[in-house]
């Protein structure tokens, strides 16, 4: 069975205070965030998908 791709989009508010997004030569600090939608069947998954956290 083959079914077109959909895409969903959303949004979601992250704290003012969190910490951004590192990468330096000794340690890195990262975000990533996992979706999934509940359907009959298979549930589909994105598996983890990084996402750049910029200081305000």
């Amino acid at each position: 069975m083959n079914v077109p791709a959909r895409k969903v989009v959303g949004r979601f508010r992250l704290p003012t205070n969190v910490q951004p997004t590192y990468d330096g030569k000794y340690t890195k600090h990262f975000w990533r965030f996992r979706a999934r939608i509940d359907v009959f069947g298979t549930d589909p998954d994105t598996g983890w998908q990084a996402l750049r956290v910029l200081s305000a």
